[in-house]
């Protein structure tokens, strides 16, 4: 069992792991958009 769950971590240790997303934010989140600190916005 031990050594099992050994080669497993040393399998995702040693294996690399990229991840790649492409975020998006919706259309109500523009570059002319200000947000206030500390102040509610309602959406």
């Amino acid at each position: 069992m031990k050594l099992s769950s050994f080669l497993f971590a040393l399998f995702f240790a040693v294996t690399p792991v990229t991840a790649r997303a492409d975020v998006v934010l919706p259309k109500i989140f523009s570059s002319n958009m200000v947000l206030q600190r500390e102040l509610a916005v309602p959406i």
